[in-house]
């Protein structure tokens, strides 16, 4: 039977050749098979080849459907990568664990994918380089981060779960405002204005509109006992004295007879007669309330008291340690006849300053005496920035009253201070007549004393005071 012709393996006839050939044409056949060999692998070396018939088979299927399944023997190692470069042995892939496979370079872990996402190690950077770099949230692209990149939802709050993000480090500098929860308490973020009164300096919120400690407003303060008194106001500002502020309403019951305690007295302040004792609003940050203390700068505060401001002065009386009957609105303070224990002893009389003869009155030459007003056994605490005066006379057994005068200084007596002296004084705040029987007046205080002149029968009182809070 005539050879047939083949030049790959497909063409040769497998029945080939019968066995009624002639032996003499089996040189033929032997030759035609190495041919189509050669033809059909031209490119085999020397080497053997050691793959399975399995593993050609693999490879021959994936190469022919486009895609490569790899089966490598070994997951590898981060210094061992299993799939790598002749050129670089220790950059490749390498499979770290069930759905992790990692990127290593050089030996270093750079890079990861998991069944969850894909990230970058501790300690490695993700590097956009370039302008041209993009990072997509949301299927929003914000690199480089700009607003016009960050869609509405594209990045929120309620992404952010690490508790070492501080949300009050994002601020709206253009609008005066700040992310954050100024409540303290389980809340959720919101963006918070600072207002007219603040603003960012540095890294800082700078309150631009401090406000003046003991600022109040309807501020009430009423004896109603020998030992107690209310104190009302529907805010007081007080301060710690660095510059923090704290302003709430106060609504305290002052027990004169507790010591060292908010709502009592300071440890400074024993109980004492003929004593002016100075009020404070404190509070320690959280609990708000009133004592009672000698000093008009700087109480003894209980533990953790720091914010205080001063609101107003009692005393207590002569007699005993009862507090006198006292009001005070505002910075205006008064004697109540009749409330606890008067002033001065009795229940109706108010504090008298001075009666009978005193220096000597004139129209030209006046000489008058300084009498104390302020301080203790006195009737104004040395808070007070004027007083209320009361004059009253009556008529002598000529049938005349008392010729009086008073001012705020010994600086109106003599030659030139007189009304008609030549320095023209206008003469002394306060000049009786024989004809004048009472008059009210307001005078304000130069120091702890006034000067009074008086001829005889004339009584100055003391009705109360205004402190210069």
């Amino acid at each position: 039977m005539p050879l047939e012709s083949a030049s790959f393996i497909t063409q040769l006839v497998s029945t080939n050749p019968p066995g009624s050939d002639q032996v003499s044409q089996g040189d033929d056949h032997l030759r035609l098979i190495k041919t189509v060999l050669k033809a059909q692998f031209p490119n085999f070396t020397a080497a053997a080849v050691t793959s399975t018939n399995a593993q050609l088979d693999t490879a021959v299927s994936k190469t022919v459907t486009g895609s490569l399944a790899l089966s490598l023997p070994a997951d590898g190692a981060v210094g061992t990568p299993e799939l790598t470069f002749a050129s670089e042995a220790t950059s490749g892939l390498y499979r770290a664990g069930a759905g992790n496979l990692r990127v290593s370079i050089l030996g270093a872990d750079v890079f990861g994918y998991f069944a969850t996402g894909v990230g970058v190690p501790t300690g490695k950077t993700l590097d956009l380089a370039t302008a041209s770099s993009q990072l997509t949230v949301g299927g929003v692209a914000v690199f480089p981060l700009t607003a016009s990149n960050i869609a509405a939802n594209a990045i929120t709050t309620a992404a952010i779960t690490d508790a070492n993000v501080t949300y009050a480090k994002i601020q709206n500098v253009a609008a005066s405002r700040i992310l954050g929860n100024p409540t303290g308490a389980p809340a959720a973020v919101s963006e918070v204005s600072l207002g007219a009164g603040l603003s960012f300096s540095g890294s800082s919120a700078t309150n631009t509109y401090v406000p003046r400690q003991g600022s109040f407003k309807a501020l009430a303060i009423k004896v109603t006992s020998n030992t107690q008194a209310t104190v009302a106001a529907d805010f007081v500002a007080m301060t710690d004295g660095s510059g923090n502020y704290r302003t709430v309403p106060i609504s305290a019951t002052l027990d004169m007879t507790t010591s060292n305690a908010v709502n009592g007295r300071s440890s400074d302040a024993a109980l004492a007669i003929d004593t002016w004792y100075f009020l404070w609003a404190i509070s320690n940050g959280s609990t708000d309330g009133v004592l009672a203390s000698v000093s008009s700068t700087a109480p003894t505060m209980p533990a953790g008291y720091t914010f205080k401001a001063r609101v107003g002065a009692l005393q207590t009386r002569h007699a005993d340690t009862s507090l006198y009957g006292i009001w005070q609105l505002g910075r205006k303070a008064q004697y109540i006849a009749g409330l606890a224990g008067g002033k001065p002893e009795s229940a109706t009389t108010p504090g008298v300053l001075a009666s009978g003869t005193i220096g000597t009155t004139g129209t030209t030459t006046p000489t008058l005496v300084a009498t104390q007003v302020t301080g203790n056994g006195k009737y104004a605490p040395t808070t007070a920035s004027s007083v209320d005066v009361y004059y009253s006379s009556i008529f002598n057994a000529s049938g005349q009253n008392s010729v009086s005068q008073i001012a705020p200084s010994q600086a109106y007596s003599g030659t030139n201070n007189g009304p008609n002296g030549t320095n023209k004084l206008g003469g002394t705040l306060f000049w009786s007549t024989v004809d004048t029987l009472f008059a009210r007046f307001t005078m304000l205080l130069e120091s702890a004393n006034v000067s009074i002149a008086n001829s005889g029968t004339g009584v100055y009182v003391i009705l109360g005071w205004e402190d210069n809070l």
